[in-house]
């Protein structure tokens, strides 16, 4: 059985001041019954969208794969394409897309008047995470040290909250929250006996071209009986305003 594993890893760090700094790796390894290697390998600290392809041929079987990674501070999008042809009758063939995207980004929390009971409400949505079992699509996150905050199927929910108590420095300004989100697209394609000149295909998408909406965060703050204290703007490192 001959296998390619395509990872892409999309990190994006946000730094303390009111603009952000991405750092982006993508990477593509080979691995097939008679060898491989890394395909492609490419960084970029500039780019928000990176893509990579690889492919690999074998005497029964070959695969193609694409893997595409968008990050964004409100919207994260990932896109995993794998496939197999079987050259030979009862080949076997496997081939992974596989895309790893990571926001981090320090909230900061503008207008709060002192409030003594106020609380960061963080609102997660991930439509294709919450239905797709395999191949799969995964979307978690963490606010300072609440969460896991995660969507994934058969769960059938695409929504996730996370509500964090806000708390005041010495000067009466509320402390910035730590906000860590990760985007996990895996799209397998398997193929075992497989008939000659068969073509086998799997696609995970989220938030590409109109496959569906993206991975997406909104925030807002209320009080202790939800209400939303308006005038408020949550706004990270990166200059994002999540609100």
């Amino acid at each position: 059985m001959s296998r390619l594993l395509l990872v892409v890893c999309f990190c994006f760090c946000a730094a303390a001041a009111m603009h952000g700094q991405a750092s982006f790796v993508e990477q593509v390894m080979g691995e097939s019954s008679t060898g491989g290697g890394v395909n492609c390998k490419n960084y970029s600290t500039t780019k928000l969208a990176i893509s990579c392809t690889g492919s690999w041929e074998a005497a029964s079987a070959e695969g193609y794969e694409i893997a595409k990674a968008k990050n964004g501070f409100g919207t994260m999008r990932g896109y995993g394409f794998s496939s197999v042809t079987i050259a030979e009758q009862g080949g076997d063939g496997e081939d992974v897309a596989y895309v790893d995207e990571i926001v981090e980004d320090d909230l900061s929390i503008l207008g709060l008047k002192g409030e003594p009971t106020a609380f960061l409400k963080l609102d997660f949505e991930c439509v294709v995470c919450a239905i797709v079992i395999y191949p799969a699509a995964y979307y978690d996150a963490y606010a300072g040290v609440y969460g896991p905050c995660q969507i994934y199927g058969p769960s059938g929910n695409p929504f996730c909250t996370l509500k964090v108590p806000i708390a005041y420095n010495g000067n009466g300004q509320p402390h910035p929250v730590s906000l860590q989100r990760q985007l996990q697209v895996t799209a397998i394609t398997n193929v075992v006996n497989g008939p000659a000149g068969a073509t086998v295909t799997t696609t995970v998408c989220v938030g590409y071209n109109d496959c569906s909406s993206g991975a997406t965060v909104k925030a807002s703050v209320v009080n202790a009986k939800g209400k939303v204290f308006k005038g408020v703007t949550v706004v990270g490192a990166s200059g994002h305003i999540y609100n």
